[in-house]
C-alpha cells in the first residue's frame, strides 16, 4: 500500500508533530526532579560507585545496600545510595609527625 500526500498535507502533519513534541518537552521540563530523586539500575549504580556490577548483585543478595524491586528488576534511589555510602565512609587516621634530623 502506497500513500501519496501533497506537500501541503505533509507540512500540516509535520507542524502537528512539532507541536506534539514541543508540548511533551514542555511537560517534561515542568516536572522538576532533583538529582537526589534519580533512580539507578544495577549497571548505573555500579558505574556511580565505580565497582563491578557483580559486587552490587552481591550487596543486594546480602541485604547490604538499600534497594527496591520493580517486578524482577532491582532499583536504587540515588539519595539512599549517597546516605549508605556516607555511612560506609572510613574516618581518616590522625597524621603522625615524624621527627627528622636536619
Amino acid at each position: 500500500m502506497k500513500l501519496e500526500l501533497e506537500s501541503k498535507d505533509a507540512e500540516n502533519i509535520a507542524r502537528k508533530v512539532v507541536e506534539m513534541i514541543k508540548t511533551s518537552l514542555k511537560s517534561a521540563r515542568e516536572t522538576k526532579t532533583t538529582p537526589e530523586e534519580r533512580v539507578f539500575d544495577v549497571r548505573e549504580v555500579a558505574e556511580y560507585l565505580r565497582i563491578p556490577a557483580s559486587r552490587i548483585y552481591q550487596f543486594v543478595k546480602d541485604n547490604e545496600i538499600p534497594c527496591f524491586r520493580v517486578g524482577k528488576y532491582v532499583r536504587f534511589k540515588k539519595s539512599a545510595i549517597d546516605r549508605w555510602a556516607d555511612k560506609k565512609m572510613i574516618a581518616p587516621s590522625p597524621l603522625r609527625v615524624l621527627n627528622r634530623k636536619p
